[in-house]
């Protein structure tokens, strides 16, 4: 921690803690989430602005669930995602298995799964194969099978598609 009233003084470093952790992967120290604790009922006087600009980066991260879940333990959920927090024990029909909330959580971590699968699958076009080791002309080191199979957006492209 930077220092003891940092939080204090600008109550948004409290979501900005659960952006950073989840962008960087780092462990939040006990000082730190206890500081952050103590900061969240501030975020209140905090611009939505600001407060959005922070959620949207977290959310589009590696790990946008560790994120929520840092929120949760600091407190700041309640102040800036109280629909959230509404939704536990929400029971949904009987095709569901979990609550309102445990499904909302669920769908972020498939999505969050999603959007680094398409972020593979782009950089394998513009580089032109899989990753992996490359030979200085950007080719495939072991022309070997791949590990996993390419998903077929990622192996076809719009105009070579049969019948298109």
């Amino acid at each position: 921690m930077v220092s003891a009233g940092a939080f204090e003084r600008d109550p948004l470093r409290t979501v900005r803690v659960a952006r950073l952790a989840s962008e960087l992967g780092f462990e939040v120290d006990a000082a730190t989430a206890e500081a952050a604790r103590s900061a969240a009922p501030g975020l209140h006087a905090v611009a939505a602005e600001r407060i959005f600009a922070e959620l949207k980066r977290m959310l589009v991260s590696e790990r946008p669930v560790r994120g929520l879940e840092l929120l949760e333990s600091v407190g700041a959920t309640a102040v800036v995602l109280p629909e959230l927090l509404e939704l536990r024990g929400v029971e949904q029909s009987h095709f569901h298995h979990l609550d309102a909330y445990d499904h909302t959580v669920e769908a972020l971590a498939r999505t969050a799964q999603l959007e680094r699968d398409l972020r593979r699958c782009v950089r394998r076009r513009r580089t032109g194969g899989a990753g992996g080791a490359r030979g200085a002309l950007g080719r495939r080191a072991d022309p070997g099978p791949r590990a996993t199979p390419r998903p077929r957006s990622c192996t076809t492209s719009p105009s070579r598609r049969p019948g298109g």
